[in-house]
């Protein structure tokens, strides 16, 4: 599935890392990952993926790792669970091919493509083979030591993917840019791909008592008009819920967004006194077809 970011040739596994028929080389990195591809944007800082991973791991955003979940398995033949039902925008459930390969763009340190991975293992005879991808190699080396079962690269999401051609069936894309040309090179037809992106009511009350970054309005139609070419809309999920907060979760879920760049020192101080705090955690989960 992966393929020389060189010649585009497909990469062959070796003692010391993955090799192509033309010579090229790429190590496999002590923790596990290949470094494929080289990019002048070094992706998130170390501080933004600790306070990520440290945020995550409690909990907070379970529910949306669950519903991904639940859709994954669906694709695959494994029941929605009754409990979520889709808000339907085309015909319904999935019952795409099996896929080549499942993978995640953007990934981060590999909270939602690590818990997948485990998931299909359990759920399913034969699991597919599980890739994520991201341009920090802060990230991605992250990710190598908590996810063992996932295959990690360095590569920009931005550029051509070294993913060959049509070699994915289920492709991830949660809170991450979007590359519609490539998603549509490396995607199977009939393959899925879920888009998980912020609803408007997401951390309102953050939002009330901070100068954060605000949610692009009509975000939801803008990427399924930059998807449509080659995708379609199938089913779109709401998911809501609340988060109760104390000072260490605030000032994580503000450390590991974008806004924590624009934020002052005086401004994340503050955050401590807004805890205990009950914040809106609003999600929109896009499931499309490949054409």
């Amino acid at each position: 599935m992966l393929i020389c970011p060189v010649c585009e040739e497909p990469l062959a596994r070796t003692e010391t890392g993955l090799r192509c028929r033309h010579g090229h080389q790429f190590d496999r990195a002590r923790e596990g990952y290949v470094h494929l591809v080289g990019s002048r944007h070094p992706g998130d800082s170390r501080q933004m993926l600790r306070a990520r991973r440290a945020f995550l791991a409690r909990g907070h955003y379970h529910p949306l790792a669950e519903l991904l979940h639940s859709l994954a398995l669906a694709h695959f033949g494994v029941p929605l669970q009754a409990e979520m039902p889709p808000e339907t925008v085309g015909k319904g459930a999935h019952s795409g091919p099996a896929a080549l390969g499942v993978l995640e763009v953007g990934c981060g340190e590999g909270y939602y493509i690590g818990n997948l991975q485990c998931a299909m293992a359990t759920a399913l005879p034969s699991a597919p083979p599980c890739f994520g991808l991201d341009v920090s190699k802060d990230a991605v080396r992250l990710a190598a030591r908590h996810y063992p079962g996932v295959k990690f690269v360095v590569a920009d999401i931005k550029a051509r993917l070294p993913i060959a051609s049509g070699s994915i069936g289920l492709l991830l894309d949660v809170f991450a840019p979007r590359n519609p040309v490539e998603f549509a090179r490396i995607v199977a037809p009939g393959g899925l791909l879920l888009v998980a992106i912020p609803a408007a009511a997401h951390l309102t009350e953050l939002r009330a008592a901070l100068p954060l970054l605000g949610i692009e309005p009509e975000k939801e139609r803008h990427v399924v008009e930059q998807l449509s070419p080659a995708f379609t809309l199938r089913d779109a999920y709401s998911l809501e819920h609340p988060m109760p907060l104390a000072s260490a979760d605030i000032v994580d879920l503000l450390a590991m967004t974008p806004s924590a760049r624009h934020l002052s020192a005086e401004a994340i101080d503050a955050a401590y006194a807004l805890a205990p705090l009950a914040v809106t955690a609003a999600f929109r989960v896009l499931a499309f077809s490949r054409a």
